[in-house]
């Protein structure tokens, strides 16, 4: 299981099967104080959730995809 610092919201034995398997995969996922997985791929962090009463539906969502600067224009 992660190595990560214990969570405020223990995860759900899906998510633990997650875990383990991204663990077997040679990922290190943590899991946060809401009890939501994060991983790092490709240099970037992802969160992965589930809708609780669905086993088999995940989400994974990327953090700032894209960037915009103070006054809301593409920050490239």
């Amino acid at each position: 299981m992660s190595t990560s610092p214990a969570s405020a919201i223990p995860p759900t034995p899906q998510s633990r099967k997650v875990l383990s398997w991204l663990e077997t995969q040679g990922y290190r996922p943590s899991v946060d104080d809401d009890g939501n997985l994060r991983i790092v791929m490709f240099g970037r962090r992802y969160l992965i959730t589930h809708q609780g009463d669905d086993d088999t539906y995940y989400r994974l969502a990327a953090h700032r995809i894209h960037t915009f600067d103070d006054v809301g224009r593409d920050d490239e």
